[in-house]
């Protein structure tokens, strides 16, 4: 079927037909539009996945959907790395990755925690190539010790695709849900070195001069005791100690991460104590430094700073100062009215015919919903009951 390339023109397929039957683009068009016009915009929703859509396609989405009248307009990135998203803004002030994959070449330390980048984004692999040439040391932080990270078959590269290459130095098996302990771990030896050598292993000038908060980190650290730290990690002190040392004793690093810190409900917290690491050290605004959630499609992180969910604006969030903002360049007034995320308005088609937020017509550009979400039988009902 892939062979034969895209439909060319709509398909219909009505209520009790068996197949689907030709239609033009305006017949297309007008059914769509005529039915939108005919609901309650809290009746309406979207939803994009980020495979192949650009910035602008989310833009423009985004700013359609609060046209028409609707908040309810989600994104496959915000169930992802919404965490990172929210931690990122609230420690560092910025909503993305702070570095690229060229920082990673020439960077003293590599870090992946709770993603496995080889099998999910094997075009990283040449990047860990070039870095572990350049002398990078690539560490792993996961609770399974995967194979594809240990070592991989870079196709790119003919010497690695035939002999395959040695990609992480180390494996820190972290217990599910223990990476805070870890880290709180990693800090407190960090705090210990301080008080036997001051400068061994934290970055004062840039603490003064760019965080805040350094005293409260440190009292709530050194309070926590290492038993604890141990049985909630996983890990040993002396392992800890071990990171520690290997960051304290690097000039620079990078920290990358997805689902294995995101998908938590503490998933925010996850992300600020990765963003304390790396404040603490220094390891942000400069080359071959840096924090990157990473992502599963090429163009998932617009989406949220585009402002295609139902929290956020183009640049900011959805509320106060930023609807303002965005009236006065958009020209005209958004709805106030909190939107919902795309697994209520899924639910919502199964709410009474008449009432205002029952899910008439769903805008979806890729998604399979039977693949994705939790019980597959009631998102087929969900999706079933929808008119368009």
């Amino acid at each position: 079927l892939r062979k034969l390339g895209r439909l060319p023109y709509p398909l219909l397929r009505s209520k009790g037909e068996r197949s689907f039957r030709r239609i033009s683009w305006d017949e297309a068009l007008e059914r769509i539009a005529a039915k939108i016009r005919s609901i309650d915009p809290k009746q309406l929703a979207f939803y994009l996945t980020a495979r192949g859509i650009t910035n602008e396609v989310y833009y423009a989405a985004a700013k359609a959907a609060r046209f028409i009248g609707t908040n309810n307009i989600d994104n496959a990135s915000r169930i992802c790395h919404s965490p990172s998203k929210t931690a990122l803004k609230r420690s560092v002030g910025i909503g993305a990755s702070s570095c690229n994959y060229k920082d990673w070449i020439g960077t003293d330390v590599l870090i992946f925690w709770g993603s496995v980048a080889a099998n999910n984004q094997p075009v990283s692999t040449k990047y860990m190539y070039a870095a572990k040439r350049r002398g990078t040391k690539i560490i792993v932080i996961n609770p399974y010790r995967e194979p594809a990270m240990e070592g991989y078959w870079i196709p790119s590269i003919a010497e690695s695709a035939l002999f395959g290459t040695k990609l992480a130095d180390d494996f820190y098996q972290v217990n599910i849900g223990g990476d805070i302990a870890f880290m709180h771990g990693v800090m407190k030896h960090w705090f210990e070195m301080e008080e036997e050598q001051p400068g061994s292993a934290i970055d004062h000038d840039f603490v003064r001069e760019h965080a805040n908060g350094f005293q409260e980190l440190r009292t709530h650290v050194m309070g926590q005791q290492w038993g604890l730290l141990e049985k909630s990690s996983g890990l040993t002190k002396e392992r800890m100690r071990e990171f520690a040392q290997l960051l304290a004793g690097a000039k620079s690093g990078v920290f990358v991460w997805s689902m294995g810190l995101t998908q938590h409900r503490f998933g925010t917290d996850n992300i600020s104590q990765v963003a304390n690491l790396a404040l603490l050290r220094g390891f942000l605004g400069r080359e071959h430094c840096g924090l990157m959630p990473i992502r599963g499609h090429s163009g998932v992180q617009g989406s949220g700073e585009m402002g295609a969910d139902p929290f956020s604006l183009p640049g900011g969030e959805f509320k106060g100062d930023d609807i303002g903002r965005i009236e006065q360049v958009w020209g005209f007034e958004l709805p106030r009215w909190q939107g919902d995320i795309v697994g209520v308005s899924l639910e919502n088609t199964q709410l009474p015919d008449d009432h205002e937020r029952r899910l008439k017509v769903f805008y979806t550009s890729g998604g399979n919903f039977l693949e994705t979400m939790p019980d597959p039988e009631f998102v087929r009902e969900c999706l079933e009951a929808v008119d368009l």
